[in-house]
């Protein structure tokens, strides 16, 4: 095996390959990257038997051939080497690497012990703008659940009906649906997917216009550039979310975004982590006020001139939680806020491109 290849295009294939395989694996294959080399192309492929990801690059291939290397310790080398073409040749269970007047040689794995690819007949997909799966990712993803022993509220739902992408997490104090329309029909899918898939390939595939979606029985596959990305999907069923949403509200507020996210942020500096902040609301002054307290440093109020309709409330919350909600939606203009009473969860709505969601479940006052 012998193929030379310029050195930028290999390190951002190895970037992409490193986020398939296992860092803390016993098995030493689990570590490594399998290249093959055919046909002018540049095969790669890494594991953790969760993930799998396979992309293709174009290398002048003089001798074909297969070859396991770990694949941090390539990508290592590689990122530190000078902008210019890079030689390897495998000779034996060595593999030897050139470039200019650095030299290295690597002991490598036998490649008939790496796990075979797998199959991924796709039976629904869809065709999602990658800048669109970005933003609906992000306001989601804070709501998922990290709890590890409930699997099913760590994915995100993705639900395809028609025209209408909706990704949807809870971690049953909060719940968080983005939804986006795209302009062909296809055909119904649900699936979830695991967070840390979906941050993964945003990650990847930033520099591409789409990323295709599939499924299949197991798996969720995605598809960008010359990259396939197979993850095997969260088995079970998703909580019924719709019924957790209120139908009616006795208040509801709309505040502009930018006015109530520099509210927050400088109200930041009276809360703790996770210390309650109230939302009180005066419709006939169309006035939301907003309070913190802490018993060893003080008290703050900021005062935000609203449109407001409904009875006079006060709710609690999570301060985090409003930081999160309030932060993924600082490129909207306009901001609802719905709430049926003190006790009852409050719905925190923007309209856009993304059509956003949030459900918080209130707190008890402490003060």
């Amino acid at each position: 095996m012998k193929f030379v290849i310029d050195r930028d295009s290999l390190k951002a294939a190895l970037d992409c390959a490193i986020k398939g395989m296992d860092m803390n694996s016993t098995l030493p294959i689990l570590s490594g990257v399998l290249i093959t080399a055919a046909d002018a192309t540049l095969r790669l492929e890494t594991t953790n038997m969760e993930v799998s990801i396979c992309q293709r690059i174009i290398a002048n291939v003089e001798e074909p051939g297969q070859v396991v290397v770990p694949c941090k310790l390539l990508a290592d080398i590689v990122g530190h080497l000078p902008d210019m073409a890079i030689s390897f040749q495998v000779e034996g269970s060595m593999l030897h690497v050139r470039c200019g007047k650095s030299s290295y040689n690597l002991n490598t794995l036998a490649p008939q012990d790496f796990p075979r690819f797998p199959d991924y007949d796709i039976e629904s997909m869809v065709e999602v703008p990658t800048e669109s799966l970005a933003a609906m990712v992000s306001r989601v993803a804070v709501a998922a659940s990290s709890d590890k022993n409930r699997s099913i509220l760590n994915g995100v739902l993705v639900n395809i009906t028609s025209n209408m992408v909706r990704f949807v997490t809870t971690d049953s104090v909060r719940l968080a649906v983005a939804e986006t329309k795209i302009m062909s029909e296809v055909q119904n899918f649900e699936v979830i997917a695991p967070a840390k898939t979906l941050r993964n390939v945003l990650s990847l595939a930033s520099g591409q216009k789409s990323i295709t979606i599939g499924t299949n029985a197991t798996q969720i596959v995605f598809l960008f550039g010359d990259v396939v990305y197979v993850s095997r999907r969260i088995e079970g069923t998703y909580p019924n979310y719709r019924k957790l949403i209120p139908s009616s509200y006795a208040t509801a507020v709309r505040v502009k975004v930018n006015e109530l996210y520099d509210a927050m942020q400088r109200i930041k500096a009276m809360t703790a982590s996770n210390s309650e902040i109230r939302f009180q609301i005066y419709p006939d002054a169309g006035l939301l006020v907003i309070t913190s307290n802490l018993p060893d440093q003080g008290n703050a109020r900021e005062e935000l001139q609203v449109e407001a309709e409904g009875e006079e409330q006060m709710i609690a919350f999570n301060s985090r939680f409003i930081y999160d909600c309030v932060q993924k939606s600082d490129d909207e203009a306009t901001m609802s806020f719905e709430m049926e009473n003190p006790n009852k969860p409050g719905i925190f709505k923007t309209l856009g491109k993304i059509d956003f969601l949030y459900l918080v479940m209130p707190v008890r006052t402490s003060y």
